[in-house]
């Protein structure tokens, strides 16, 4: 099951409290950063559930009220068919496309459009002023932008210098309305070749929330979930 088509509105909006309440003070100051943990901890789902249950910042207390608004933008690094600028830029335009259903009626009809007109574009210019336009808009209306990139120390493994520098320099570019969220293995120190992040190194070095164990209904609710069509629930 992917992240996508997964029941979030099954899990309490409690869920992962302490770690949803640090990255909402991230996402609120602007800040970027890494969400590490070993595989099976829970990072992916954390980071899900951030981005397929966006009310639940609100609804949870986790951004103030009169806070500006966010979109969560789950971008899977792990989907990218080719090594390259514009196909980069294709995949995140087609991560807004995928969440558009929460977005206000404006930007969600322009992120539509966007990537349909886009879908085939192979000129990296392109298909970098299409995402360039898609922010500004966001930034006229003062919605904040979280990219989240999951899985993010295999894309720099594989990546090339110009697509990373290209994240730090859109970035750098809507400082005030973009921000990233990474998931990873391990701190970007201990990353196969950390000089390859170059700048974007300092960016996601400030920042870190491990993904520890779980509140005491957490574990519960994830068992439940796991064993819902089992014969037997476990007692």
């Amino acid at each position: 099951m992917t992240a996508s088509n997964r029941s979030w509105d099954a899990y309490p909006k409690t869920y992962r409290a302490k770690e949803m309440k640090r990255l909402a003070d991230w996402i609120q100051a602007g800040e970027s950063g890494a969400v590490g943990g070993l595989v099976g901890c829970g990072r992916s789902n954390l980071l899900g559930f951030l981005c397929y249950r966006p009310q639940v910042l609100t609804d949870a207390n986790y951004l103030p009220e009169g806070a500006p608004g966010a979109a969560l933008i789950p971008v899977d690094l792990n989907d990218l068919p080719a090594n390259n600028l514009a196909t980069l830029y294709r995949i995140i335009l087609r991560s807004f496309d995928r969440v558009s259903e929460h977005l206000e009626p404006t930007l969600q009809r322009t992120v539509q459009q966007l990537y349909q007109e886009h879908l085939r574009e192979q000129d990296s210019f392109v298909t970098q002023s299409a995402l360039h336009d898609l922010l500004l808009l966001f930034q006229a209306q003062q919605t904040r932008v979280a990219l989240v990139l999951n899985r993010f120390d295999r894309f720099c493994n594989r990546a090339t210098p110009e697509m990373i520098n290209t994240l730090r320099a859109l970035r750098d570019n809507f400082k005030d309305t973009l921000c990233y969220i990474v998931g990873m293995r391990q701190e970007v120190a201990y990353l196969d070749n950390p000089e390859a992040l170059g700048d974007m190194y300092d960016l996601l070095d400030t920042q870190v929330c491990w993904v520890g164990t779980m509140r005491k209904k957490d574990p519960r609710f994830v068992v439940d979930q796991a064993t819902h069509f089992a014969d037997r629930p476990p007692t």
